[in-house]
């Protein structure tokens, strides 16, 4: 109950960008930890949700992250591209760098102009 849980409370984060494939109604993800009531089976043998269009964060996003995939890997359609450790905090580091740079020039721009 307690990972459901902090799916639940994690769901408002955004996808790992390195996210690849799409859900292919294996319905392992539904069943963690226990299976849930809109899981249904179709005539085709897919699983379906009974209320896909009204399914909530946890499930729209799921696999969120790489460790969510982990429990379900063998069937699920999604997988991760593997990134070495040091590249996203890289990453970020130039954002924030590229962001400040774009902060700055406008500070400067607005002491030309006697804004400062």
């Amino acid at each position: 109950m307690i990972p459901k849980f902090i799916r639940t409370i994690t769901s408002v984060l955004p996808v790992d960008q390195t996210r690849k494939g799409e859900c292919n109604n294996c319905g392992e993800c539904c069943q963690l930890p226990f299976k849930c009531t809109f899981l249904k089976a179709g005539a085709d043998g897919k699983n379906y949700c009974a209320a896909y269009n009204f399914r909530p964060l946890n499930c729209r996003k799921f696999p969120r992250t790489n460790a969510q995939l982990a429990p379900v890997s063998d069937a699920c359609g999604f997988t991760f591209d593997q990134v070495k450790e040091s590249q996203p905090a890289l990453f970020l580091v130039k954002k924030m760098k590229l962001k400040l740079g774009s902060i700055k020039a406008k500070i400067m721009g607005n002491k030309k102009h006697g804004f400062a």
